[in-house]
């Protein structure tokens, strides 16, 4: 057996991993047995094994398979020149070399859930592009692949349908919360149910352990008795017969929607219920990381999706729309703004250089209901804007999600100030799988800032002076 084969050996029975899990990539928290601990217990493990003590820098350098075989080739029965460290695994917190402004270009961690092809224009989830999702599978069905990985059995997705559907009963205790409210923004009504939720939850010890799942059909019931109490408008009790979007809409306007107007909803959500890395999905993820329980992370991420860069951004279309006015003087309009190097809202994505895949087929959909709601005037204008607006494609300033989502919304009659609550409630099947999948592989996600501040100091009597 070489050093190597002994080294392997070694990490294999002290972490009790699989053996072909031991290669050259594997790193301190790739796995969830590589935690902290894990990497103490292998840490004392090299000691016995070589005879030797460790010094605390050595430690924080044996952090990789392949370190760890360097090491052992070297017969490291005695304290020679540390190898070579990987600077983006780090047990010890040495500062990084660099920097990554907004983490650009960072993978943190590996993901099965959601694939963007930014070059190629195309999202999948679970390897299935979201636009054959969208032809072929409810948002539940979709909500289930997102979580489970796989496609649900026509008995799966009845026991699914069953848990959101008896979800759509909220607490008693809602409803005063929800009325204090009326003039909140309706982001944070969102996280005040959901922390009411989750404190409901910790008082229960036999409660679901699909509480995270239940999330996904009590925030849209929220927002529609939300609407309903600031409106003085009468709630509609719940129905077991609706289904996901086709309540959503029933819960808003107190009637049934029109089966076209539900159909466009249910894709609409579906394109909507998950985007990898955003904003919102990294905050839950390092809550989780945190071992904090996922009412709090999703919490957590609503407060995130709140904010103009991320899902706030959709309203600030339709104030765009209401300005230009109407299709003819949009190519004014853009002009005029370019010139004054202002923002076109509803251009550019942090990670598509061309079109967003979901802004096509957002409009897709709106154009499906016509000329029905407010939709059809918003349509034209958006329209006229992207026309206008073409000419900056090549540069990488394209259409992305808000900025068809608007019309659909508006098509539908949903008031503006719930278009970025709605999105986020679709968003909340995505976030559950984030957050499950970060809970199977956890690990605490600890960055670091480059210090850049003055020098050491000290503080006498005229520090303040």
């Amino acid at each position: 057996m070489t050093a190597s084969q002994a080294l392997d050996a070694l990490v294999h029975a002290t972490l009790r991993i699989d053996p072909a899990l031991v290669t050259d990539d594997l790193s301190y928290q790739d796995i969830s047995q590589w935690d902290s601990l894990g990497h103490v217990r292998l840490m004392q493990a090299v000691e016995t094994t070589y005879a030797i003590k460790l010094t605390s820098e050595r430690i924080t350098q044996l952090t990789s398979v392949r370190a760890l075989r360097d090491f052992a080739d070297k017969a490291g029965a005695r304290e020679g020149p540390a190898p070579v460290a990987q600077p983006r695994r780090s047990a010890g917190g040495n500062a990084p070399a660099a920097v990554s402004r907004g983490l650009v270009g960072i993978c943190f961690d590996r993901s099965e859930i959601t694939d963007i092809d930014a070059s190629g224009g195309m999202l999948r989830y679970r390897g299935y592009g979201v636009d054959e999702l969208i032809e072929r599978a409810s948002y539940e069905e979709v909500a289930f692949l997102l979580i489970h990985g796989t496609a649900p059995t026509a008995d799966e997705l009845a026991r699914f349908r069953g848990t959101l559907r008896r979800a759509r009963t909220l607490p008693a205790a809602l409803a005063p919360l929800l009325a204090s409210m009326a003039a909140a923004r309706p982001f944070l009504v969102l996280q005040a149910a959901i922390a009411v939720l989750g404190a409901q939850r910790a008082q229960q010890p036999d409660a679901d352990a699909d509480a995270d799942i239940a999330l996904i059909a009590q925030l849209p019931c929220v927002l529609g008795l939300f609407h309903r109490l600031r409106t003085g408008a009468a709630e509609p009790p719940p129905r077991a017969d609706l289904g996901h979007a086709e309540h959503l809409l029933y819960g808003l306007h107190g009637r049934l929607p029109q089966p076209v107007q539900a159909r466009a909803l249910d894709r609409a959500l579906s394109l909507l219920a998950d985007h990898s890395a955003s904003a919102s999905t990294f905050t839950a993820r390092v809550v989780t990381g945190a071992r904090a329980d996922p009412h709090a992370a999703i919490c957590s991420a609503i407060g995130a999706f709140s904010g103009p860069l991320h899902g706030g951004a959709v309203d600030q279309v339709m104030a765009m729309v209401d300005e230009i006015g109407s299709p003819a003087a949009a190519a004014d309009y853009v002009r005029a703004r370019l010139d004054r190097n202002e923002p076109i809202y509803g251009f550019g994505h942090r990670i598509y250089r061309g079109a967003d895949p979901r802004s096509g087929l957002l409009r897709g959909i709106a154009r499906t209901l016509g000329g029905q709601g407010r939709g059809a005037r918003t349509l034209d204008v958006l329209d006229a804007v992207a026309d206008a607006m073409s000419g900056y494609s090549r540069l990488g300033l394209d259409t992305n999600v808000d900025f068809y989502a608007s019309a659909l919304f508006e098509a539908l009659d949903i008031p503006r100030d719930l278009f970025g609550p709605l999105f986020a409630s679709a968003r909340v099947a995505g976030l559950v799988a984030h957050v499950r999948e970060q809970q199977r592989n956890n690990v605490l996600i600890r960055p670091q800032l480059l210090y850049a501040g003055p020098g050491p100091r000290s503080y006498g009597a005229g520090a303040r002076a």
